[in-house]
């Protein structure tokens, strides 16, 4: 209840944002569902990433590929890795990143963009090839 009473403002002078939380359930429950779900989200983003990183980790070779389009004139930037899993010798993908890409698609930002991407889950010298 602390954050839908701290997120209402009193709508009058008088008014408590208590009261209006009482008088608005609905939204209220939908602001917490919200506030709930992204912090749910966000931690399963973050244990899914670590999984992959540790499984990345156990392989001597990873090869990335790299996309960039447009939409609504907005450029992005995907990037999905490839490897044979050690154990299994089945082959494996995932997709690393799909991130805005701001500005000119020079050499610059591309390699600067996947040296981020390269770093954030630890294969910088593990990857053979980008394609």
């Amino acid at each position: 209840m602390g954050f839908v009473y701290s997120f209402y403002a009193p709508a009058y002078g008088t008014q408590s944002s208590l009261t209006d939380a009482v008088i608005y359930p609905s939204i209220c429950l939908q602001i917490i569902y919200l506030y709930l779900s992204v912090g749910r989200l966000n931690t399963m983003y973050s244990d899914m990433k670590e999984k992959l990183v540790n499984e990345i980790c156990a392989v001597d070779h990873l090869c990335t590929t790299a996309d960039i389009w447009s939409a609504n004139h907005k450029s992005f930037l995907g990037v999905t890795g490839h490897w044979i899993d050690p154990s299994s010798l089945q082959r494996r993908s995932a997709a690393l990143a799909c991130e805005r890409m701001v500005g000119r698609h020079t050499y610059d930002a591309i390699a600067a963009k996947l040296t981020a991407v390269h770093s954030s889950y630890r294969v910088g010298r593990k990857v053979v090839m980008t394609d």
